[in-house]
């Protein structure tokens, strides 16, 4: 069964799934959420861009960082692993050549996607974590190096690549 995308979006953000009689007014405010974070990020889930208007305080970082952490949560622990099985179902079924190199892409692209959110935790998360501060922890030589700028750029290379995986699947398999 496919869990349609607001849920997914809910359980990032740690809502419980279950909300009985309660609004969204209620469920923000009972989880410290604020609205204008979720509406964006629902809003970028549905392929919109943010508005200028979607500038956050420092006092959202904690929420959006989890937003991010539950995130790869879902993807190394639930997504991905799904997808393995897949392939492998495809090739018990086609033995190809194409079917084993849609295989190897795969497995490279995860190692590339575990690497990447491995670096956002150590990272990515600690820069976030310290920009209220005014402050860039330098433990560490690759955070004083990151930037926002990086960050986005690492994320366009990880989409280009699940694109790329993609057009391999549509192209060498028949449905």
């Amino acid at each position: 069964m496919r869990i349609p995308t607001c849920y997914c979006l809910l359980e990032h953000f740690g809502l419980d799934l279950v909300m009985h009689e309660k609004t969204v007014k209620q469920l923000f405010s009972e989880n410290r959420i604020n609205e204008k974070v979720f509406i964006t990020f629902a809003n970028l889930n549905n392929g919109c861009s943010p508005s200028v208007s979607g500038v956050f305080d420092f006092e959202h970082i904690e929420t959006i960082i989890g937003f991010l952490r539950n995130s790869h949560y879902y993807f190394t622990y639930d997504k991905y692993p799904e997808i393995p099985f897949h392939i492998k179902k495809l090739f018990e079924e086609n033995p190809t050549a194409e079917i084993r190199m849609i295989e190897k892409f795969f497995n490279d692209y995860f190692l590339e996607v575990s690497e990447h959110l491995d670096y956002e935790e150590g990272i990515a998360v600690l820069y976030f974590r310290c920009l209220p501060y005014s402050k860039v922890p330098n433990h560490n030589n690759e955070v004083t190096k990151f930037s926002g700028t990086e960050y986005l750029e690492h994320h366009t290379d990880i989409e280009s690549k699940l694109t790329d995986l993609k057009n391999l699947l549509l192209h060498h398999v028949s449905l």
